[in-house]
This record gives C-alpha cells, structure tokens and sequence, in this order.
C-alpha cells in the first residue's frame, strides 16, 4: 500500500446538465479519506414552505436524491495541461439507487480553477429527471481539514481522517462512515433500507453551505459535534469517530447485530 493521500472535503456548488443551465438542487457534501474511501451525500433543498432547510430527524426519504460510498482513484489524463488535467472513477460499494452496485461506477475529468480551491468536473452520466445519459459539469469546492480544538490531541496540532466500515454480505448489510477534520458523514444499506446522517463540529452555530444551518436547531451531542442531517432510520456509529485517539486500526465494536471496524485511523 502506497503513502496515504490528504484527505478532502468537498461541497458542490452548482450542477449543469447539458445543454441546460447550472443549478444546485441539493445540499452535497463529499468526505474521502486518506486511502480513498468517500461518502457521498446528495440531499434535496426544500421545496415546500415549512420544510427544514435539511431534515435531522430520519425523513422523509424523498428528500435524499442519492447517497452512495466506495474507492475514488485518480490518474492524469492530460500532463500537457496547467494544471493538469485528472480522471476520477468512483466505484460504488454502497449506492441508495442500487441494491447490487457491484458494477456500479462514475467517472469524470478534473479541471483544477487558478484559485487553488474550486474544481470543475465534466463527464458523463445519467440525469435523474430524465433517466438518460448526458454529459454534465459540476462545480466543486474543495476546503482543508479543520482542527477540533476541545480534543487535547487535536490540540497539539492534528488533524483527523477515521473510517469505519461494516459489511456482511450475506445479510445484505453495508456501511460506511467517514470522517475528515470538523466533518463527519455515514450510509449504511441494510436490505431495502437506507440511512444517511452528516455530522458538524463547530464551536458556534453560525451557517455552513453543507450544514443547511442558519444558526440553531442542530442536534448536539458533546464536544460540539452536531448532527445537521439524517435521512432513515437505521443506526449509524458516527461517534465512534469524535474521538479518534482511542481508536485503533483493525479493532472491531459492536453495535446490535452488526460489528462495524475501524479501517483508517490517520492524522496529519
């Protein structure tokens, strides 16, 4: 196994399908951790008066346009280019649109923006409103780790990535959580049923583009970690990531019926 990468956080600012006009539907928030392994979140705005800007308490499922998890893996494409220009795929291991996403896989070419923080994506792929192929571009903004400063670790200047993994697959069950800096995101499939939760830490509660938060209203567990979404009504372990000091690589806690284990334990 080669060096680990940095791990990214990754929120989506608009998407356009070709030939249409570029438009964010949804609250897109994408963790990859230092071995690659990504949960990727896609929950719709609201379009109902009343309706919370993100839902935190396990519904309703409409609201979730698609979460999936698995590998990312990057090569460049055109070294000609300044910068140069990276192939992504991302290959499926946990999808909510498809029960066996064995074969499940998305690709797209990586344009980096001169400000060293937003990337364009173009490829191609189906668009859900229509169920046909078409080429898009997606606008992505990438930001770095935060510290969680109220860990004494964390305080000595680290920053964190976990991943906690779950899958027996007999039982038709899957999971993943991962987590990178001040964020945090989890899915887990377990037959027909799906879960998703996004996870906040922050010192106040002033507003995030991914949390859907205009100060208040989150759900708080201690050390400021908050719980911004949740769509399902499965358990997910995203605390076991708040404290990653006393985690190991390999170790294995169980929750009900399934045994989720620790896969990545990194710090930077």
């Amino acid at each position: 196994m080669g060096p680990p990468n940095e791990p990214s956080i990754s929120i989506r600012e608009w998407i356009k399908w070709m030939p249409d006009a570029e438009s964010e539907p949804t609250s897109t928030l994408v963790l990859t951790s230092s071995r690659k392994q990504f949960v990727d979140v896609r929950i719709l705005k609201p379009t109902q008066h009343g309706e919370p800007e993100l839902p935190r308490e396990g519904g309703p499922m409409a609201r979730l346009e698609w979460g999936f998890a698995g590998h990312s893996h990057s090569t460049i494409s055109d070294p000609s280019s300044t910068p140069p220009t990276v192939h992504s795929t991302w290959t499926h291991t946990i999808d909510s649109q498809h029960k066996d996403c064995s074969n499940v896989s998305d690709s797209g070419d990586m344009f980096a923006c001169a400000d060293g923080i937003h990337v364009l994506e173009r490829g191609e792929m189906v668009n859900p409103a229509t169920g046909k192929m078409t080429a898009y571009e997606e606008f992505w903004a990438d930001y770095p780790a935060g510290y969680v400063r109220e860990s004494g670790e964390e305080e000595q200047g680290k920053r964190w990535s976990v991943v906690v993994a779950l899958e027996e697959a007999d039982a038709g069950v899957k999971g993943l959580v991962v987590r990178v800096g001040e964020w945090c995101q989890g899915i887990i499939r377990v037959g027909d049923e799906i879960c998703v939760e996004r996870w906040r830490w922050s010192s106040t509660s002033a507003s995030d583009p991914a949390s859907g938060e205009r100060g208040g209203g989150e759900e708080e567990i201690d050390n400021g970690w908050r719980r911004v979404a949740r769509l399902g009504r499965l358990f997910l372990p995203c605390a076991l990531t708040f404290m990653p000091a006393g985690l190991k690589e390999g170790s294995k806690v169980t929750y009900g019926d399934y045994k989720w284990e620790a896969q990545e334990v990194f710090s930077w």
